[in-house]
């Protein structure tokens, strides 16, 4: 086997999910999310474990922090949805009657669409990282930009 070929016709839901894949596991924002629930948490754990619970003003600090901590965890879905619809829906327009087509061979990759008149060519010593889940590669060239391939559109390889 020298090369892989993939063809995948625009499919929103899978873009969606790249983006998600993205959001979640390889976005330094999300990190900052996840480390701020950790302090509000810590913070909720903490008030509660000090408290004098006969003290009105100190019951009232343990029911802010636990509140603030659920409104923080509640946010980030909140967050990764619209973030996610908001790329999706500006991506969509150009990208919706589009087919792309991805070689990779031992000593390049090679991206096409389509719509788009060219290519685009990449030796591995650009690719940043790869990842893959049951469904997806996905090819990241920087910290936040990748492609995927569909596993079920590979048609060569």
């Amino acid at each position: 086997m020298d090369r892989i070929v993939s063809q995948t016709k625009y499919n929103r839901k899978q873009h969606k999910d790249f983006y998600k894949f993205h959001l979640l596991r390889r976005s330094g924002n999300i990190k900052l999310i996840y480390v701020v629930i950790a302090f509000m948490l810590i913070f909720a754990i903490s008030s509660t474990v000090k408290a004098d619970y006969t003290v009105k003003a100190d019951r009232n600090s343990i029911m802010f922090s636990w509140i603030m901590f659920a409104v923080a965890v509640s946010f980030v879905p909140i967050l990764l949805i619209s973030k996610v619809n908001n790329v999706v829906k500006q991506e969509t327009p150009e990208r919706i009657k589009s087919t792309e087509k991805i070689e990779v061979s031992k000593i390049k990759f090679t991206r096409s669409n389509d719509m788009i008149e060219g290519k685009a060519v990449f030796g591995w010593t650009d690719i940043e990282v790869v990842c893959e889940t049951d469904k997806y590669i996905y090819i990241y060239l920087a910290e936040d930009n990748g492609i995927f391939i569909v596993k079920d559109d590979i048609i060569e390889g």
